[in-house]
């Protein structure tokens, strides 16, 4: 047999076999290895902390256990300080010394490379009396007074008492009893805890121990860093199982952690609700040791922990916490959920089986004529839902509903399929086997919602359909139609199966001007279709540019070019643009741009010029251009206008007088203008020797402008003189 143990002050790991011959097997052997001679101090170690568990139980393996730690040593190493930094200052602990004539410790410290500054004033002592103790250790005050055989009756501890336990040979069970419990090393004067160091300051301590009429150094520790020191979690996973009236908690250890004092014990707590209250059930504290043999192998870094006379049938919720050297506790584990019980499990409800039942799920079964079933459990999964998972789906049902035989599930939706297994509880917490599945699908009679925000987006050779997805569970998907009549009453079906997403594209003639309406169905799962959508509507982007257009005259007047055509056919032409070049080999370039019929633009200079029409479309197509017509300009000078131009009344005619100008011309040109209608007319054409001209054409009531112009012999005019006439009074 073989013990581990793993403690701060010791070497680590340091298995220890007892090489005694007969010590661990002869029964006559009494105490060979002169470890203890106080059995009830093991015994009270060992038993009421549920230090040390193991797979064999009897009387025999117990024994085993006691003489194996009766022969287990354990190496000290050389003595060393532990420190710990908390907010409100450093704590710090050793192992003594174990010598006759201990007079106490004192405590120094020094800034690193600093001098050595006592912080102990008087030495500090070893408990005596019980009211200290008790203070102290609180219920753990018998198992201390035991360690020093003044226990039964108690009584206060002398220092003859201290002396004669403490410098005893083999003394390792003592030490890790001590280690294991952090008030043990206050009443032995080995914990100190400093508050007077300031903060950010970094510091280092010497301990030293009054023996007889000398001072002598125990240990001197490491730097303690200005950082604030932090408690280490508890085990990562908690492994339960369940007696009969027990329950086993098995849990991995860190020999790391237990070697630097960081972790050197566990406390075990205990509720019998998750939310608590969880109390404390060690009474003392764990030793971190692992019994094993050839047949029983042990894992050396596990460590196990036996809650006994359990209620059976009633669950229990476990948590640990770890315990450094200073007594400072961690946070929580994971809970971990024990019954203890019988591990036989209860047999499942048979002949499952369920029905429609005025638009609920009745489920119906027979229940086992054997065994003892507590409640029946439930589950069910949606198939219809993103996640598919079995679920629970209702409270359990107690004993007497079980034995009823049937159950309705009120949850079902219209249209979703489910499936049903159930199981049935022991009264030991065990769930039986699974029973039958059975399926169901909810009658459904409603359709789903009208699609909504449905769009259609127009791109050359297709259009596409996106709409919002529906919120029914149940939903199979969606079918699409187009219509392209006038009047929106015959529609085309754009997929012949049913579709899950929410998008469609609609590929379609590129040069087609149709304007296309779609609208969206949604079916369900039980094929109930929708009210369609409200229609929309997109065309096709227009691509087909216009026709040339026909120029219909050019001409040139008063220096400025003047082109005319004829309007296009096309229902969708924008505007016109006018190209011009002065040489018919080369490229024009534009000049202009109208949504008329006309456009005029002055000349740079004599000289011959072609101009050819664009036309461009609503869409910004440009169709392609005109054959060009070409026109030659010479600059001549105008003829000078007529002077002294007068407009007489007569009785019923307007005289229109002028004189001729300096220059000879060739006659002149008369333009009528009706005011109001904006009527212009041209209604004489003199020789050059006339120098009246009377118009008969004239109404009274009305007014009129009469513009006179000058003209040479090829017709150039002049600028023309405006007269304006009023109404006849």
């Amino acid at each position: 047999m073989k013990t581990t143990p793993t403690f701060p002050f010791a070497d680590t790991p340091n298995k220890v076999v007892c090489e005694k011959p007969n010590c661990c097997h002869s029964r006559e052997s009494g105490n060979p290895c002169g470890l203890f001679p106080q059995t009830n101090l093991l015994r009270a170690a060992i038993l009421s902390g549920g230090m040390v568990s193991h797979a064999p139980t009897g009387s025999g393996m117990l024994l085993a256990m006691l003489l194996l730690l009766l022969c287990s040593t354990i190496a000290i190493a050389q003595p060393k300080v532990i420190t710990f930094r908390a907010e409100s200052g450093v704590h710090l602990r050793w192992q003594g010394v174990r010598q006759p004539g201990f007079a106490g410790y004192h405590i120094d410290r020094r800034t690193p490379g600093g001098q050595w500054n006592r912080l102990t004033t008087t030495p500090l002592q070893r408990a005596t009396t019980q009211q200290e103790i008790e203070r102290v250790a609180g219920f753990k005050t018998d198992l201390y007074l035991t360690l020093f055989d003044a226990a039964k009756p108690p009584r206060d501890l002398t220092a003859a008492d201290y002396d004669r336990v403490l410098t005893r040979q083999n003394n390792g069970l003592l030490e890790a009893i001590c280690v294991v419990n952090p008030e043990f090393g206050k009443l032995l004067g080995e914990v100190y805890f400093d508050n007077t160091l300031p903060a950010g300051t970094e510091a280092e301590y010497r301990i030293t121990a009054l023996v007889g009429d000398a001072e002598r150094e125990v240990g001197i520790s490491s730097i303690v860093g200005m950082e604030v020191g932090t408690i280490p979690p508890p085990a990562g996973e908690i492994l339960g199982e369940a007696g009969r009236r027990t329950a086993t908690l098995r849990w991995e250890r860190d020999p790391a952690l237990l070697q630097r004092g960081e972790v050197i014990t566990w406390n075990i707590y205990r509720a019998e609700n998750v939310l608590g209250p969880f109390e404390q059930i060690n009474t003392t504290a764990l030793l971190p040791l692992s019994v094993s043999s050839d047949e029983s192998p042990q894992n050396q870094d596990q460590q196990t922990f036996s809650d006994e006379y359990l209620a059976s049938g009633t669950t229990y919720f476990y948590h640990l916490r770890a315990v450094n050297v200073f007594g400072m506790e961690s946070a929580p584990s994971m809970a971990v959920e024990i019954t203890p019980g019988s591990a036989e499990l209860p047999p499942p409800p048979q002949s499952l089986a369920v029905e429609e039942f005025g638009g609920t799920a009745r489920l119906m079964w027979a229940p086992p004529s054997r065994g003892e079933v507590t409640e029946l459990r439930i589950y069910r999964i949606d198939m219809t839902a993103q996640e598919k998972e079995f679920r629970q789906v209702s409270p359990a049902l107690s004993a007497t509903r079980f034995r009823a035989g049937e159950w309705v599930d009120i949850s079902v939706e219209e249209g979703s399929q489910y499936r049903y297994f159930a199981r049935t509880v022991g009264a030991n917490g065990l769930e039986s086997p699974t029973s039958d599945t059975v399926a169901y699908r909810a009658a459904d009679a409603t359709p789903p919602a009208p699609p909504t925000g449905v769009v259609a987006v127009a791109d050359t050779g297709s259009i596409t359909i996106r709409w919002e997805p529906n919120r029914e569970r149940d939903l199979l998907g969606y079918q699409i139609e187009r219509s392209s009549d006038d009047a929106r009453i015959s529609r085309l079906l754009l997929n012949d199966s049913i579709i899950t997403a929410t998008s469609i594209l609609d590929r379609l003639p590129r040069q087609s001007e149709t304007s296309y309406g779609y609208v969206v169905t949604a079916i369900d799962r039980s094929y109930n279709r929708s009210k369609p959508s409200a229609m929309i509507f997109a065309r096709m982007p227009d691509v087909a540019p216009p026709t040339a257009p026909t120029i219909a005259g050019l001409e040139v007047n008063d220096g400025k070019a003047t082109v005319r055509w004829m309007p296009n056919s096309e229902r969708d032409v924008a505007r016109y643009r006018v190209y011009r070049s002065n040489d018919e080999r080369r490229k024009p370039q534009r000049v202009g741009e109208t949504s008329g019929s006309e456009f005029t633009e002055p000349l740079a200079g004599d000289g011959r010029y072609f101009y050819s029409l664009s036309a461009v479309d609503s869409s910004g197509n440009e169709g392609a251009q005109s054959q060009p017509v070409a026109i030659t300009y010479r600059h001549q000078q105008r003829p000078a206008p007529p002077r002294s131009v007068k407009v007489e009344r007569g009785k019923e005619h307007l005289q229109i007088r002028w004189e001729a100008p300096t220059a000879a011309v060739a006659g002149y040109v008369i333009t009528r203008i009706e005011l109001k209608s904006g009527e212009k007319r041209t209604i004489a054409q003199p020789n050059n020797t006339e120098r009246q001209f009377k118009d008969w054409h004239v109404d009274g009531s009305a007014e009129y402008e009469y513009i006179v112009q000058s003209r040479d012999s090829e017709w150039r005019l002049s600028e023309g003189v405006a007269v304006r006439v009023g109404k006849e009074r």
